[in-house]
């Protein structure tokens, strides 16, 4: 059990510092939020992070981050991966997370996090999400692999909304009876964006706003199986991702789980389709070490009808 728990605390840690370091999806200056850096800000956070690493309270953050695993959603559980960062590894104080902002008892918006800013004055408001989509030809858009969310939805409501939201009235009461100021907001939207294996990336030429350095995956309708496994390696090995695991870069001990040859999972995602319209992350693994699995691609296989599915991922 000892062991268990030593792993499931450097997958948290792994996690961690993917939530820090890896690229946001969306370019910095596409949020207009004046002059804060968050960039900058955060290869700050990483350092210290690294520098605090050895001294965290162990119990404290697996029990944190546990007791969420496996009652939310893979986007509250980000959040609370990064309230482990900010509150138990590098004890900023004060923070607040999930603050409702209310009108007369009607709930007009929830704020992600406010923290006090570990390298200067003031306070920082810091949208979170993380998010994977993929990039459909047909109508140039960004899918949810459950065919309901979209990039340009989500990018609206977070610019449009979340992000102004500090600045209505009613978060202003709860800023002052905080004593919260000075504030600068920023948003953290990590994840990857996929497209389709047989077509080159050209979201350049076509979303400005997009980071071009973004985490990039690739995905496939279940009917084009035989040509995407084809052009692959006759020696790979594949595993089928469950949902809770899709943060960071996948990494897991050889005797832990079961891995299948191109022809087996082939035969895995024939038989889930059968049931199912609920799209499939599989990713392609190598030999990290001599007992360990690691990733070396990612990718989405959805039914033919995706993004018009009625079953959600």
């Amino acid at each position: 059990m000892e062991l268990q728990k030593k792993e499931l605390y450097k997958k948290y840690i792994r996690e961690i510092e993917w939530a820090i370091k890896s690229p946001n999806i969306i370019n910095e200056a596409y949020w207009e939020t004046n002059s804060f850096n968050l960039n900058e800000w955060l290869e700050k956070i990483f350092i210290e992070f690294q520098s605090k690493k050895s001294n965290i309270n162990q119990n404290l953050l697996s029990a944190l981050i546990n007791n969420s695993k496996h009652q939310q959603r893979l986007g509250r559980y980000f959040e609370t991966l990064l309230e482990g960062l900010f509150f138990v590894a590098l004890k900023i104080n004060p923070i607040f997370k999930n603050i409702l902002i209310m009108n007369e008892k009607i709930t007009t918006g929830e704020l992600d996090f406010i923290l006090k800013n570990p390298f200067g004055t003031g306070f920082i408001h810091l949208e979170t999400a993380i998010k994977f989509y993929l990039f459909s030809e047909n109508d140039m858009l960004y899918w949810g692999p459950n065919g309901i969310d979209r990039l340009d939805l989500k990018l609206k409501q977070l610019k449009c909304h979340q992000i102004p939201l500090i600045k209505n009235n009613n978060s202003k009461a709860f800023l002052e009876e905080k004593k919260i100021h000075p504030i600068q907001s920023a948003c953290l939207l990590k994840g990857y964006l996929f497209y389709h294996f047989s077509k080159p990336i050209i979201h350049d030429s076509l979303n400005k706003e997009i980071n071009s350095s973004h985490l990039k995956g690739w995905w496939a309708f279940v009917n084009e199986l035989d040509p995407f496994f084809n052009a692959q390696a006759t020696k790979s090995r594949w595993i089928i991702l469950e949902k809770k695991d899709w943060i960071g870069p996948f990494q897991a001990e050889k005797s832990k789980i079961k891995v299948f040859t191109s022809s087996l999972i082939k035969d895995e995602i024939y038989n889930h389709f059968k049931s199912s319209n609920r799209s499939l992350m599989i990713i392609k693994l190598h030999e990290k070490t001599a007992s360990t699995w690691g990733e070396i691609s990612r990718g989405f296989i959805v039914k033919e009808s995706w993004p018009n599915l009625t079953q959600t991922v």
